[in-house]
């Protein structure tokens, strides 16, 4: 059991990804073979990032998964769950 509060803020989109969008692009990416920079590329041309934005992106929620409990929990139900095709849309 942990002793950590809930902190809302901690759910907060960062550079406009929400986690769920988070969870359907790292979901996406896993299909793209390893050292593949051009299927990356258009892989995450379909979700309107940028290699640099995905990997600013990547780092910021990483850090919030690995320092936030509920932000954890509610990942890996994000990841594993169904997330609706919404998500895909582009931030901008």
């Amino acid at each position: 059991m942990t002793t950590q509060r809930f902190d809302p803020d901690a759910f907060a989109p960062i550079d406009g990804c929400t986690l769920e969008r988070y969870a359907v692009v790292c979901r996406a990416l896993i299909r793209v073979p390893s050292g593949s920079a051009r299927q990356m590329d258009a892989a995450l041309a379909e979700f309107c990032l940028t290699v640099d934005r995905w990997a600013d992106i990547r780092r910021a929620w990483s850090a919030r998964i690995a320092s936030d409990p509920f932000v954890l929990g509610a990942f890996r139900r994000l990841y594993v769950g169904t997330v609706d095709a919404e998500s895909r849309e582009a931030t901008t």
